[in-house]
């Protein structure tokens, strides 16, 4: 079996040519984990993985790897199941956006009102020998089903509900078909469909319904049944017979009652996946229990298990792995965020952005990612839940049971007891003294020159403090989660709130202090308000632009512009004239949720969210170049002969040197660069001079006359100028789209 271990991703190259439009100055990235697998599906050469983080396309082959997110039009990230049809329609199920769709380079999506789907919320589906695909959907709908399964054939649905006979409800956990019978995992039993009738085991004439219900079924080649259950392991059924394994006293093994998946391999042998111990392979003689110390798992937590030829491929909440005839192989993801959901983020001077997690502690700094944790580095106490970097360069983590510094390489604890009982360490904020501010659930303390100076419960019994700032006057501003404000002067505080009259709620998410330092509060619910010393004003949608009064983040980039983070409308950017907006339907940003921001050296806007972090660059502009690649047509069909011109402007005063890329990206994603066709990134041509005022209209450069073997779906021409030996930097970029539908009947 190849290795696993050879994949690249030319990430880089992809988001520079095609992240943004003509002459937009707006470059986005977007980051996501990817290594969470929930589901995975399977075509010649190809696995398509269902994660928390988008889907992931991987060629078993070369090793390429593809990603498709919500900043591509995915309806969402966070995906639960993946199918695919009999046409080649690729299936993404989500919990609460419906069903994306992905086709020939197309993105679209099934939802309640446009579809036969039951709800919104899919958590499993599959595919027939008839080519009807099944959707498994649970909890809503526009008829209140608790639990739903739809089917989808020649265009045609149709719905089977609670309360059929022969039908198990509630949530849906998993889908398979066997031998032409539709089976339905769900937390109230297992029921198949026959393509007449429906049937089910459940708690009234099976043992297998306990807390939790059926994660998934096998059936080997004599007809035994093996059932995986959410709290009593496993079970078996041979004719009438159950017969339970904890999977402890019968194999000698920690107590394993969840066990997640099982499926049958390629020689009959049964593999077992389970939440914390890895993997159980029993050919029905001898059990071996696979862990990540003595396998290629890239962990124990076992999601999902599927057989293809004589390959058995794991999907784990950290990564894939597969094994073939006792040989294992690994998937090499590239590394990014530690997790989707990010607890904290925090840019540092040196141009680094660190984020906190409850996966570990990372760092992003050129591109290149690195992670932290406590078996990897200086860190000590449990997983790095928050992080904050100073202007001098020193990062600090909040490891559970101790505090943690990173100062010029080299690693400090303290033990919560340490700075005086200090519990959950919120946000921090640096004086220009040097001082170092922190808010805990418990109080707010300084650091300075090594000593703690600690106030627990500084503001009674309830101190819980989300938020601190310090203004350019020393004063250190705290927002707290029921008591409004607090502005502490070294000595005395200020308590501004409902009850004194200055404030609509008591509920403050976060604060920042402006270029002008003026401090801005954020009260989820009642909009964002802000104080100039004697009086409060608050920005609701009613008298600013501001999307939405559910405002949870704030922060103040390097120009003095104010940015605003919402609940469900994304971000808000307000230069103190103009508001601009950024949501996932004019934007890369990702997701409707902002959940926080951090302003890079380099200018860069990251913006963390459910599923992962967008990062917006604004560029320069330069409008005294233009490049421009077009084509003849916007359709082609066989026989059709495409031309590809390119063009070039430089309408400034002053001549400037131009590498010039040309690529063409193919409806499955992968880009190809002109002319060498190679996936790295390789110039058209190099160190063109354009004197001032040159302008040459666009002429041919390419031209293809069309067969029936070119792939048919959306492509696109990219080209783009940059500095000389410098494709990072984008001064103009053009793009030309168009389809090739072949003609049928054509040879």
């Amino acid at each position: 079996m190849m290795s696993r271990n050879r994949f690249t991703v030319m990430v880089v190259a992809v988001f520079f040519l095609i992240a943004a439009p003509v002459f937009s100055a707006d470059l986005w990235s977007y980051y996501s984990y990817m290594g969470n697998i929930e589901d995975i599906a399977l075509e010649p050469n190809t696995l398509w993985l269902a994660t928390g983080g988008g889907a992931l396309r991987l060629d078993v082959m070369s090793g390429f790897q593809g990603k498709l997110t919500r900043s591509k039009g995915l309806c969402d990230n966070n995906l639960t199941c993946v199918a695919i049809g009999p046409d080649g329609t690729k299936y993404f199920g989500t919990y609460g956006y419906g069903v994306g769709t992905y086709k020939d380079g197309m993105v679209s999506h099934l939802d309640e009102n446009n579809s036969g789907l039951g709800s919104n919320n899919v958590q499993a589906m599959a595919v027939d020998s008839d080519g009807a695909v099944w959707f498994g959907s649970s909890w809503g709908g526009p008829q209140d089903r608790q639990c739903a399964v739809s089917r989808l054939k020649d265009g045609i649905w149709s719905v089977f509900g609670d309360g059929e006979p022969g039908f198990a409800g509630g949530t849906m956990h998993r889908m398979k078909v066997i031998d032409g019978i539709l089976y339905v995992c769900t937390e109230n039993g297992l029921s198949w469909f026959d393509g007449s009738s429906w049937d089910c085991y459940d708690s009234e004439n099976s043992p297998i319904v306990g807390l939790g219900g059926v994660n998934d079924l096998a059936i080997d080649s004599i007809g035994r049944m093996f059932v995986a259950t959410m709290w009593d392991g496993l079970y078996s059924k041979s004719g009438e017979e159950w017969s339970n394994f904890t999977l402890k006293d019968e194999f000698g093994l920690p107590e394993i009652p969840v066990v997640c998946a099982v499926e049958l391999g390629p020689s009959g042998e049964l593999w077992i996946g389970t939440m914390r111990f890895g993997l159980l392979s029993f050919d029905g003689v001898e059990l071996f229990n696979y862990t990540s110390e003595n396998s290629a798992l890239p962990d124990n937590a076992v999601n999902v298990i599927s057989t293809v030829g004589s390959t058995v491929y794991f999907g784990t909440e950290n990564g894939l792995a597969s094994i073939e005839a006792g040989e294992w192989g690994s998937f090499l993801f590239p590394a990014t965020v530690p997790e989707n959901w990010l607890t904290s983020i925090s840019a540092a001077p040196d141009g680094a952005v660190w984020f906190g997690s409850f996966g570990g502690a990372a760092s992003c700094k050129d591109g290149q990612w690195e992670s932290f944790t406590t078996s990897n580095s200086g860190l000590v106490g449990e997983a790095p839940t928050f992080v904050a970097a100073s202007p001098s360069g020193d990062v600090w983590f909040d490891c559970g049971l101790a505090y943690n510094r990173l100062a010029d390489g080299e690693w400090t604890s303290w033990t919560r007891e340490e700075p005086g009982g200090m519990v959950g360490m919120q946000d921090a904020a640096f004086a220009p003294d040097g001082t170092a501010w922190f808010v805990f659930h418990n109080g707010f303390a300084s650091f300075k020159d090594g000593v703690w100076d600690t106030r627990k419960q500084a503001f009674g019994a309830d101190s819980d403090c989300n938020a601190v700032a310090v203004a350019p006057d020393g004063l250190i501003w705290i927002a707290t989660r029921t008591q409004g404000v607090y502005s502490y002067d070294g000595s005395d505080q200020i308590n501004y709130s409902f009850e004194t009259g200055d404030l609509p709620s008591n509920g403050i998410s976060d604060v920042v202090v402006g270029a002008d330092g003026t401090p801005w509060f954020a009260l989820p619910g009642a909009g964002v308000w802000h104080f100039d010393g004697e009086s409060w004003e608050g920005l609701t949608p009613d008298n600013s632009g501001l999307p939405s009064t559910l405002i949870t983040a704030l922060g103040v980039d390097a120009r003095g512009s104010l940015w605003f983070g919402a609940l469900q409308d994304g971000a808000a950017c307000w230069d103190g004239e103009f508001w601009t907006y950024y949501t996932p339907e004019n934007s890369a940003i990702g997701d409707e949720m902002a959940k926080e921001f951090a302003f890079a050296k380099d200018g860069g806007v990251w913006i963390t969210n459910r599923v992962g972090v967008s990062v917006l660059k604004t560029l320069p502009e330069l409008p005294t170049l233009s490049v421009t690649i077009t084509v003849d047509s916007p359709t082609y069909t066989t026989g059709d002969t495409m031309v590809v011109s390119l063009g070039a402007a430089n309408f400034g005063q002053v001549a400037q040197f131009v590498d010039v890329y040309v690529a063409l990206l193919l409806p499955d994603g992968t880009l190809l660069y002109y002319p060498t066709w190679f996936q790295l990134p390789f110039p058209y041509m190099t160190m063109i001079a354009l004197p001032p005022g040159f302008e040459h209209q666009p002429a041919p450069i390419f031209t293809h006359t069309f067969t029936d073997e070119a792939p048919p779906g959306g492509y696109t021409w990219l080209a783009a100028f940059t500095p000389p030996g410098q494709i990072a930097q984008r001064l103009a970029i053009s793009s030309a789209e168009w389809h090739f539908v072949p003609q049928i009947g054509a040879n």
